[in-house]
């Protein structure tokens, strides 16, 4: 089976853009270990188009033109050479060509747009998502807003995979429980409550600790200007729009004079920031691997938020993790909770799961073979493609 990609390809253009490269470390050699061939247009900068400045019509649809262009002549020349069974993409709203999408179809081949953060996003899904043959949504309580539209969609994990040569089960435990990932309002506040009912654990990643000391050598970069008012009251104006409520524009002033906690809460429990190659090891050798489901919104209360599954959550189970993560309506579909991976609902359960845990090491054992197992068997990027393959032919 020959699958073209349009997924955030820059080639060897690095945008300032976080982590968007990632995607095409997983998909590709995923797609390629499931038997599938892909291809992609070698020039065409599909990642670029996420610079854009939406409000720009011009500037967005003359980026179409020099990005769908090139890509439909390709795909025409390649499908008359052999044929391409699906065309799989990754864009955002604006990114969507309608007459380009209709072309590709007009040639016999499904069009499959995968999008992740719909609900941190939409309040209702884009109507260029409509064209599409069918949306791969990773996130469960997304799925409603694509029915409400009427547009095809199918419930998969995000597209995650991990080299052979990792597939292992450490029997080592050389960490403690133990979360990576970048500090945010949501993020410090959940591990304050835990660090306040006891918890013991390590936090990495960009922000738990003060920020590298100055070098002469850098040049700090200035704070943006300020907007004027006229432009800043019609941004607040077109937010009360779109949300159709107040509430996430009084949320907003809220955060003004929410102070960020103290390092000084976090600074015991503060490790170096690990690599690629670190970030694995301490996955697989911790003796609980730490995940967050929730993050910072203006549409919910700040001590309410809502959560959803991320890429994490795949791939600590790959990783053969002994996995503890808060809940999210996905992961009940995922794995089997208590078997295969542990969940909490708020900081008080993490801590007694974590004390569960660290008390019972055959648990620990048992979750990750059963994690991993379901994760490398169930979620992996060959038996996403299975599934949407089997949707075009019921």
């Amino acid at each position: 089976m020959r699958i073209y990609l349009s997924f955030l390809q820059s080639g060897d253009t690095q945008h300032p853009i976080p982590a968007y490269k990632f995607w095409q470390a997983y998909l590709k050699p995923g797609l390629e270990e499931s038997g599938y061939q892909w291809l992609e247009h070698p020039t065409v900068d599909w990642a670029s188009g996420l610079m854009l400045d939406t409000d720009d019509h011009h500037a967005v649809q003359t980026w179409r033109d020099r990005t769908w262009g090139p890509t439909i002549a390709a795909i025409r020349t390649a499908h008359q050479e052999q044929p391409i069974n699906l065309f799989l993409s990754y864009c955002y709203p604006h990114m969507v060509e309608e007459a380009a999408i209709r072309d590709i179809q007009a040639m016999g081949i499904p069009c499959v747009n995968y999008f992740c953060d719909n609900i941190r996003n939409f309040r209702t899904i884009p109507a260029s998502f409509g064209i599409f043959d069918l949306n791969w949504v990773p996130e469960k309580n997304a799925l409603p807003l694509y029915h409400k539209q009427g547009f095809a969609s199918i419930h998969l994990p995000m597209p995650m995979w991990v080299d052979p040569k990792f597939r292992t089960l450490s029997k080592e435990e050389c960490y403690g429980p133990t979360f990576i990932g970048t500090r945010d309002a949501q993020r410090e506040m959940l591990f304050a409550e835990a660090l306040k009912y006891g918890a013991k654990l390590e936090l990495r990643g960009r922000g738990w600790g003060p920020p590298p000391p100055h070098t002469p050598s850098m040049t700090p970069t200035p704070p943006p200007p300020r907007a004027p008012w006229p432009t800043v009251l019609k941004r607040q104006l077109a937010m009360v729009q779109q949300e159709q409520s107040v509430s996430p524009l009084l949320r907003k002033v809220a955060n003004r004079f929410r102070k960020p906690l103290p390092d000084r809460l976090f600074e015991a429990h503060v490790r170096p920031a690990p690599n690629h190659d670190e970030f694995i090891e301490i996955c697989q050798k911790s003796r609980i691997f730490l995940g967050v489901t929730r993050y910072p919104s203006l549409r919910y209360p700040f001590h309410q938020p809502n959560t959803y599954a991320r890429l994490r959550e795949i791939e600590a189970p790959m990783l053969g993790a002994c996995y503890l993560t808060e809940w999210a309506a996905e992961l009940e579909d995922l794995f089997k909770i208590g078997e295969e991976i542990e969940t909490y609902h708020d900081a008080r359960e993490m801590v007694a799961k974590i004390t569960r845990l660290e008390a019972d090491p055959a648990l620990r054992t048992r979750l990750r073979r059963a994690g991993q197992k379901r994760a490398l068997s169930e979620h992996s990027i060959g038996r996403s493609m299975e599934k949407i393959i089997q949707r075009f032919r019921d």
